[in-house]
C-alpha cells in the first residue's frame, strides 16, 4: 500500500513533534537542554510481514516520547517490506533503514545492535505493536529508579485494537539477581527497555529457536536493578500457524540445550541458589507438556527422567513457591495421578466461576 495514501494518519503524530518535545521538557524541569534526556534505540527486524508493518511502524511513530531513532532491519525480505522502510525513512530523520541478505531474527537484531547509538535499546517485533506511550512510561521507570532493564506485561491476540490500559498497574523493584525467584520473569526479549551498555559484550547466537531463552536470563543476571510493571505495554500478535507456537506443544532439545547451558553457567561461577531456580523454571515447562498429555512414550520418559534428576534440586529451595514443590514431587512419583487432581482442581474452578 503506497505510504501516500496513508500520509494523514501517521503524519499527525510527526506535526505534533515539537509539542511533544515542549510536553515531556516541563514534565521534567531538571533538564538544562533536550539533549540530557536519554534516546531510545528501537530495533525492529522485519521479514515477510507485509500486511503488518505499517500498524508497527505507526505505532512507534505515535509514541509520545520524542528522543528516539528507529533501526527499520530489511532481512532480505522478499515482499514490499524494504521499500516500506525506505519510504518511512525518508519521511523521518529518526527512521533508519538496514539492507541486508536473509540471516533470521537473531542476526537482524544483531545487526541493530551494532549501529545502535542510543542510551537504551528496545526489541519491537515487526508484526507487534507498541501501545503510545510505552516508551514514555518506560524510560520515567528507568531515571526514576536508575534501573538497567525496564519490563512491562504483553498483552497476547490478533484483536486489531489494542485494549484501553489498566490504570495504576504496580511496578515490582528487583536487585540485582532477585528477578530470578519471581513468576514475573519471563524470556521474551520484546517488552523490555535495556540499558545499552548490557549489550556491550553480549549478541544473541544465529541459526537457532528460542533465542530469547538463550539470552534473556544474561541480562537479568548482569543487571543491578529491573523494574517490572504489571501493565501492559507491549501487543504480540499471536500467530496460530506460527513455528514457536507449534514446537511449544512439544518437546524441544534447544529450549532443553540452552536450559543446560544456563545451570552449568550458574554453577561453575559458584551461583547454587540462581543454578537451583534454573532448574524449577525449566521444569514448568514441562509441567505443563506432562498436563497437555497426547505425548509419546519416548516422549513422556524422557520428561520423567529430566523431572526426577532436577526436581530433587529444588524440591527443599524455600525461594521455590510450596505448591509448585508439592506439585512437582506429585508428578514426579506418579505422572497419572498428577494429571488427574489436576484436571479435578480444574473443573472445580470452572464450576466455582
Amino acid at each position: 500500500m503506497p505510504i501516500q495514501r496513508e500520509s494523514q494518519h501517521f503524519l499527525r503524530p510527526l506535526a505534533a513533534y515539537l509539542k511533544k518535545i515542549c510536553t515531556f521538557a516541563l514534565k521534567y524541569p531538571l533538564a538544562k537542554n533536550l539533549s540530557m534526556y536519554p534516546t531510545i534505540s528501537i530495533i525492529v527486524p522485519i521479514y515477510k510481514v507485509e500486511p503488518y508493518i505499517h500498524r508497527c511502524i505507526k505505532s512507534i511513530l505515535a509514541q509520545t516520547y520524542p528522543h528516539w531513532e528507529a533501526i527499520l532491519v530489511d532481512d532480505g525480505s522478499p515482499d514490499h517490506c524494504p521499500e516500506i522502510c525506505d519510504e518511512y525513512a525518508a519521511l523521518d530523520d529518526r527512521i533508519k533503514v538496514i539492507h541486508k541478505i536473509n540471516g533470521g531474527l537473531s542476526d537482524a537484531r544483531n545487526h541493530g545492535l551494532d549501529i545502535a547509538i542510543g542510551d537504551y535499546i528496545l526489541f519491537v517485533d515487526s508484526d507487534d505493536y507498541i501501545h503510545h506511550r510505552m516508551v514514555e512510561i518506560m524510560i520515567e521507570h528507568a531515571i526514576g529508579n536508575n534501573a538497567d532493564i525496564i519490563q512491562c506485561q504483553v498483552l497476547r491476540g490478533n484483536e486489531e485494537q489494542f485494549p484501553k490500559i489498566k490504570k495504576n498497574g504496580k511496578t515490582h523493584l528487583f536487585e540485582n539477581n532477585d528477578i530470578f525467584a519471581s513468576p514475573l520473569q519471563h524470556s521474551i526479549l520484546c517488552a523490555k527497555l535495556y540499558k545499552r551498555s548490557l549489550w556491550k559484550e553480549l549478541r544473541m547466537p544465529v541459526g537457532i529457536v528460542h533465542e530469547d531463552d538463550a539470552t534473556t536470563w544474561k541480562l537479568y543476571f548482569h543487571s543491578r536493578r529491573t523494574i517490572v510493571i504489571d501493565t501492559p505495554y507491549y501487543y504480540y500478535y499471536k500467530n496460530p500457524h506460527g513455528i514457536i507456537s507449534n514446537e511449544n506443544r512439544r518437546l524441544n532439545p534447544v529450549l532443553e540445550d540452552i536450559y543446560h547451558e544456563r545451570i552449568s553457567y550458574f554453577e561453575k561461577q559458584g551461583e547454587k541458589l540462581l543454578a537451583t531456580l534454573s532448574r524449577w523454571q525449566f521444569c514448568l515447562p514441562l509441567m505443563y507438556l506432562n498436563l497437555r498429555g497426547n505425548l509419546t512414550q519416548k516422549e513422556e520418559k524422557h520428561i520423567q527422567k529430566l523431572l526426577r534428576k532436577n526436581i530433587k534440586q529444588f524440591v527443599h529451595c524455600h525461594r521455590v513457591p510450596l505448591e509448585h514443590r508439592v506439585a512437582f514431587t506429585l508428578l514426579g512419583l506418579c505422572p497419572a495421578l498428577f494429571r488427574g487432581i489436576s484436571r479435578l482442581i480444574g473443573k472445580a474452578s470452572k464450576i466455582k466461576s
